[in-house]
C-alpha cells in the first residue's frame, strides 16, 4: 500500500537532522537519505545521485541538451529546543496539519519536489531538461554543502536557466474547517518570490583592557564600552545604516544588526582583559556588504573597540523580474494559486541560493505551499507545522514546472 502525502512528510519529519557548527558525524544525515530514497524509488532509479559529505545533487536527465533548472530544498534543521506542544520530531498530525522541526523549513517544500517528480517518473515521464535536485545538510549553519556543490558545477560548465529555492512561500490568512475537513482561503493571496537576498555577515567586537580585581574596578571596563557600544548602536541605526528605497520591489531595505553572544571573564571577581561580541548583520543592497562591515567598524572604533570578521558574506545580485524565467513562475503561481498576487521581494534570511548566483541570472527564492503569517512566525521556533491539505497544491505545482521545462 502507497504511502500518503502526509505520511511521507511524516516519515521525512522524523528524521532527526539537527545540523551543527563542526559537526563530522554525517550518519544521522545518510539515515534521511536512506528515508528518501526508499520513499521515491521510482525518481531515484532513474537519476543519478551525488553525495557531498551529507549534502546532495540529484540529476534527473532530460531528452535534450537545452538548458538544466536546478531546484533547491534543504534536509538539516535547526535545534527543537524549548516547550513544544507537539513533538518535535513526532511528525503529528492534528488540525489539519502535520507538526514538527522542519515542516515548513524545509522539508515540507523537499517533499513537495521529489513527490512530484515520483509521480512524474512513474508514468515513464522524461524532462524535456535535465533536472537538477540539490538538498544540503548545513544550510543551516555553514552553507559549505551548497559550496562545494555549486563550485563543482561550475568547474563542469554547467549553466542553469533558473533556480528555485526555498522563500517566504505563500501568505493567505487560511482556516481549517473541521466539518469538511478542508481549507478555507480568501480570494486574496501574497506570493512573495524573492530575487535576490540579503548578505549575512558574523563579526566580532573586542573591547580590552589591562584587566584587574573587581574589588577596584577603573571606569570604562570592557564590558560598559560593549554595553554602550550596543545601546548607540540602537539609536544612532538610520545613521550607520541609512535606509532606501529599492527601485524593483519598491521596497525599503536597511542593513540591520542583531547581538547574539557575549563572552567576558570566566571568574566573577575579575575584571575582564578581553570582552567579545558576536553579532548577525545582513547587509542590504544599497550599502552592500563591505560598506554595512566599515561604517559599522568605524562606529566601534570610537568606543576603541576592534572589528574582526568571522564570516565575510556577500551581496547576492538580484534577478532580473523581466527575464522570461521570472515571468514564467510569475505565470505559473497565479495561475495555480488561484487569487495569488506576485510581488518581487528581497530575503532578510540567508539560502543556499547564493552560492549558485554563479550558475545563473535567474536564482529565485518561492516555496509553493499556502500557510499563515502565524505558521511562518513558527519557523525556527515552537511547533513548527503546515497544513496537510498544502502539500497537493504544492507537489502540482511542481509536476507543471517539470512537465514544461526550459
Amino acid at each position: 500500500m502507497k504511502n500518503t502525502y502526509e505520511e511521507k512528510l511524516q516519515k521525512m519529519i522524523q528524521c532527526e537532522t539537527i545540523s551543527e557548527v563542526g559537526q563530522s558525524d554525517l550518519r544521522k544525515f545518510r539515515e534521511f537519505h536512506k528515508t528518501v530514497y526508499e520513499l521515491f524509488p521510482k525518481l531515484f532509479a532513474a537519476a543519478e545521485v551525488k553525495d557531498y559529505d551529507g549534502s546532495l545533487l540529484i540529476k534527473w536527465s532530460g531528452k535534450t541538451d537545452k538548458k538544466p533548472l536546478l531546484f533547491m530544498s534543504h534536509h538539516d534543521v535547526v535545534e527543537a529546543d524549548g516547550e513544544w506542544e507537539h513533538e518535535p520530531f513526532g511528525g503529528e498530525i492534528s488540525d489539519g496539519k502535520i507538526w514538527g522541526r522542519g515542516t515548513l523549513d524545509t522539508k515540507g517544500n523537499l517533499f513537495c519536489m521529489l513527490q512530484a517528480a515520483e509521480e512524474l517518473a512513474e508514468t515513464g515521464f522524461k524532462p524535456e531538461s535535465d533536472i537538477y535536485f540539490e538538498s544540503s545538510c548545513n544550510e543551516e549553519t555553514t552553507g559549505e554543502g551548497a559550496r562545494a556543490i555549486a563550485e563543482d558545477l561550475e568547474k563542469r560548465g554547467i549553466r542553469f536557466e533558473y533556480v528555485l529555492d526555498e522563500g517566504t512561500g505563500i501568505i493567505s490568512e487560511v482556516s481549517y474547517d473541521e466539518r469538511c475537513g478542508s481549507l478555507k482561503s480568501p480570494k486574496k493571496m501574497t506570493a512573495s518570490i524573492a530575487i535576490g537576498e540579503k548578505g549575512v555577515t558574523e563579526l566580532e567586537f573586542v573591547a580590552r583592557s589591562e584587566g584587574g580585581h573587581a574589588s577596584r574596578p577603573p571606569k570604562n571596563t570592557p564590558l560598559v564600552r560593549l554595553g554602550r557600544f550596543m545601546a548607540d548602536v540602537e539609536e544612532h541605526l538610520d545613521e550607520i545604516f541609512p535606509k532606501e528605497m529599492n527601485e524593483i520591489t519598491g521596497e525599503c531595505q536597511q542593513t540591520t544588526i542583531a547581538f547574539t553572544v557575549c563572552e567576558a571573564s570566566k571568574s566573577r571577581n575579575v575584571i575582564p582583559t578581553a570582552a567579545k561580541l558576536i553579532v548577525s548583520m545582513r547587509s542590504s543592497h544599497h550599502q552592500t556588504v563591505e560598506k554595512s562591515i566599515k561604517s559599522i567598524a568605524d562606529f566601534a572604533a570610537e568606543y576603541d573597540i576592534e572589528t574582526n570578521i568571522l564570516f565575510h558574506g556577500m551581496t547576492s545580485p538580484l534577478a532580473d523580474i523581466n527575464s522570461p524565467a521570472y515571468k514564467k513562475i510569475c505565470s505559473e503561481i497565479r495561475e495555480h494559486f488561484e487569487g495569488s498576487n506576485t510581488v518581487p521581494t528581497i530575503m532578510s534570511g540567508a539560502t543556499d541560493a547564493c552560492y549558485m548566483t554563479c550558475l545563473s541570472d535567474c536564482v529565485l527564492r518561492f516555496t509553493p505551499i499556502v500557510c499563515t503569517e502565524e505558521q511562518r512566525k513558527a519557523v525556527h521556533a515552537n511547533d513548527e507545522n503546515i497544513y496537510v491539505e498544502s502539500l497537493l497544491k504544492g507537489v502540482t505545482f511542481y509536476k507543471r514546472l517539470f512537465q514544461q521545462g526550459a
